[in-house]
């Protein structure tokens, strides 16, 4: 991790598994122990619902969740946490990587399989800390009389409609600016994740799921054309996010 990050730190271990929730616990004080930064509060959960009781917005920065659980399992845990935070860092663990696409939908930073080394767990808590170590990239949008400044890594893409442009978001709303596509594109260039699928449509590849002949699938459930010749890069970039965001051997 570079730079020193002196910050207030909830972290949340929800696991069915007691050797599983202190391996989480023990990795998480040494990585924050070696990287010379305030030993965050790590409170531990055995089932989602028992999370669910202490849990409230913004109460943790950070949670580590076991995708299979018998008495609410991680896929439905997020989903719930989703609807009211799209802050909190959510990292999935399993035995298997058989459930890493159905985790897209909430947007996690990581997927460990476990047994997991400590190296990867330190990977996936480097680019958690990241969300906590730099300000978020920005773009500005003119909507009918004012300015807005949106958050690049919640723009899910962006669709061209005349001479006015769509902004989906990962809230699930749409925001209609008065911005023409261009005006937007342009500062989108230099932002990384962001690719020109096709003609008037720009996605971010944080949120792509899978290429399908000549479609590429987003989390939202939206279908976009991508230009025949560049679907072989867009391929290899989607592969490059996925393996950069899900340790544990998964592979395509």
């Amino acid at each position: 991790m570079n730079g020193v990050i002196f910050i207030k730190l909830n972290i949340a271990v929800i696991d069915d598994c007691l050797d599983d929730i202190n391996t989480v616990s023990a990795m998480t004080k040494q990585y924050f122990l070696l990287n010379n930064t305030a030993s965050p509060d790590i409170r531990e959960y055995h089932d989602g619902k028992e999370f669910l009781i202490d849990y409230k917005k913004g109460a943790f920065q950070i949670i580590f969740v076991d995708v299979c659980m018998d008495e609410m399992n991680g896929l439905e845990l997020s989903d719930r946490i989703r609807h009211t935070d799209k802050d909190i860092v959510i990292v999935f663990m399993s035995t298997t990587t058989e459930f890493v696409f159905q985790t897209f939908k909430a947007v996690p930073h990581g997927y460990l399989r476990k047994p997991f080394s400590f190296d990867d767990f330190s990977e996936t808590m480097d680019r958690a800390m990241e969300k906590y170590s730099k300000e978020p990239e920005t773009i500005s949008v003119r909507v009918p009389h004012r300015e807005d400044t949106v958050i690049a890594d919640d723009i899910i893409s962006v669709i061209s409609d005349n001479h006015n442009t769509n902004i989906k978001t990962i809230s699930g709303g749409i925001l209609r600016s008065i911005s023409t596509y261009q005006e937007i594109s342009v500062q989108l260039r230099n932002i990384n994740d962001f690719f020109e699928c096709n003609r008037g449509i720009i996605i971010n590849l944080k949120f792509a799921v899978s290429i399908n002949g000549g479609n590429i699938n987003m989390q939202d459930g939206n279908v976009y054309p991508v230009r025949k010749s560049d679907r072989k890069k867009l391929s290899l970039l989607l592969a490059k996010q996925v393996s950069e965001t899900y340790k544990g051997g998964f592979f395509f």
